[in-house]
């Protein structure tokens, strides 16, 4: 079980950075309307997210949750929030701001639902 708690809290830091880099990310290129100009902030955040995903779903293994759980909708959500992430940069980087700030938004909608569930842990089925 110590190896369970010792993933959780670095999944907890990944989850943190990769918020603090999306929210970042989008106050540079959504508002202040400036490209990422460094190679590692363009890449770090994907590096990030791929080690948030693959610890999310070893902890979900030994969890030993069903995946029609409250932690796998969490993992469908964090998904959607990396899809959102892309589309909303993707956007951006191509003079569609204002479609970029709505797949932002979604995106940090899908961040909330995502903390929701971690916290509340609710029964869904």
């Amino acid at each position: 079980m110590n190896s369970y708690i010792a993933f959780k809290h670095t999944h907890t830091l990944l989850a943190f950075i990769s918020v603090l880099a999306f929210g970042l990310r989008g106050y540079t290129l959504l508002v202040l309307k400036r490209p990422t100009i460094s190679p590692f902030f363009r890449i770090a955040p994907h590096v990030v997210n791929t080690g948030l995903v693959v610890l999310g779903l070893y902890l979900w293994h030994l969890s030993m949750l069903p995946l029609a759980s409250w932690f796998g909708l969490k993992l469908l959500l964090v998904l959607t929030y990396f899809a959102m992430d892309g589309f909303a940069f993707n956007r951006a980087k191509h003079g569609r701001y204002h479609q970029g700030i709505i797949f932002y938004l979604l995106g940090l909608v899908a961040v909330l639902l995502v903390v929701w569930l971690a916290v509340s842990k609710p029964m869904l089925m």
